[in-house]
């Protein structure tokens, strides 16, 4: 008898050992959700080949290596999540080809150096969080681009330079959450421009300097952070 398996949900099972090769098999698979459990080893190649996947959580576990460029061809693909893992390295620029991608989450990780200009491309993204992780060099002038983005945290993480004005073209954006970098500066009085921006801007444990530009009297906050 053949079946399909569009469905995996084991999350807190306390499942141990590496995700297998194998699950290149399950080419009909919609769904993986294995968060919060203890699995280590890499992520395989073979995740690639999934093309109906349109959900992947793997969450709260103890990955290693690095980000897989093969994740790119997932064009299905519209929830990522492979926050709190000791995963390394940077991310690959071929995850720009996520175009249908919603909700990105790779907090708590170890990954490094600058963003890809190609995630820029990413045009349905609403949820991206990078924090606490090690991405260095500025906050990219292209994130004005991504029009959809209503929550966009990438606070704990080595980023310097001043915040570029192009972060006031965001106009679905709701939560900002940019503290406990190395930012310097002015703060631009394009963030004026965030009139959807009503639950939280935190700038905290930064270095800016000079007074907060007076257009920020217009954004609708229930919090704010600028303190040191």
């Amino acid at each position: 008898m053949n079946f399909c398996v569009y469905w995996i949900p084991s999350d807190g099972l306390n499942l141990t050992g590496t995700i297998p090769a194998e699950i290149n098999g399950l080419e009909k698979i919609e769904y993986i959700s294995i968060s919060d459990n203890s699995l280590t080893g890499t992520l395989p190649l073979e995740l690639g080949n999934l093309k109906a996947l349109e959900s992947l959580w793997l969450d709260q576990n103890q990955l290693t290596g690095s980000l897989l460029p093969e994740i790119g061809r997932l064009s299905a693909l519209s929830d990522f999540f492979l926050y709190t893992n000791p995963l390394t390295g940077t991310i690959p620029p071929k995850l720009g080809k996520l175009n249908g991608l919603i909700r990105f989450n790779l907090n708590d990780n170890y990954f490094t150096k600058v963003l890809p200009s190609t995630l820029c491309n990413l045009s349905a993204l609403e949820f991206c969080d990078f924090g606490g992780n090690q991405f260095t060099g500025t906050l990219p002038s292209w994130l004005g681009n991504v029009a959809t983005l209503h929550d966009l945290a990438l606070y704990d993480n080595e980023l310097t330079g001043t915040l570029p004005s192009e972060l006031g073209a965001m106009r679905a954006l709701a939560y900002l959450s940019l503290g406990s970098n190395k930012f310097t500066g002015t703060l631009p009085p394009q963030l004026g421009n965030l009139q959807a921006l009503r639950v939280t801007l935190w700038l905290g444990d930064d270095q800016f300097r000079g007074q907060l530009p007076s257009s920020l009297g217009k954004v609708p906050l229930s919090f704010a952070t600028f303190c040191q």
